[in-house]
């Protein structure tokens, strides 16, 4: 029988956290704050969303002034979106840290990776009155926001 885990907010006070100011460094780039979890959370944070989310700006055409998406639950209180790394594929992610086979503190590496072509970029990218479906900016993760996984961010 499963066991329901409260969110990682859901285990704070019952008192409302006040948004603050993000901490950051001289560049800019917030510290990413770490949340450890003694569980796999295979929801899409409906009830955790976050609480100083890292400011995201969709429709714009610079990378770095548009931000990063984040919607891990490494970084619950700075998650800028809802969903999960790889989609669907995230129940096979929780398979193998339940089975023991991946440890549930993994982030792949991916700052050797690199789209094998040139995709965009198009103008409807950054119109906010269309419809995205896909993120931009997802091809150029290593490119455009290594200096935010070079400070610990989980993003893909």
């Amino acid at each position: 029988m499963s066991t329901a885990h409260p969110s990682p907010i859901a285990r704070q006070s019952s008192a409302k956290k006040q948004k603050t100011d993000h901490e950051q460094d001289a560049d800019g780039i917030p510290i990413p704050e770490v949340t450890d979890l003694d569980y796999v959370n295979l929801t899409t944070h409906a009830d955790t969303f976050g609480i100083d989310p890292v400011p995201i700006s969709w429709a714009h055409p610079d990378p770095l002034v548009r931000g990063p998406v984040i919607c891990t639950v490494r970084h619950f209180n700075q998650r800028n979106a809802i969903g999960a790394h790889s989609g669907s594929y995230c129940i096979y992610t929780g398979l193998a840290v339940a089975a023991g086979k991946l440890s549930p503190e993994y982030v792949p590496n991916l700052k050797l990776t690199s789209p094998v072509f040139k995709i965009g970029p198009y103008p409807s990218w950054y119109d906010p009155k269309k419809i995205a479906s896909i993120d931009p900016f997802g091809h150029l993760t290593t490119e455009a926001y290594s200096a935010y996984l070079d400070k610990g961010f989980d993003i893909r």
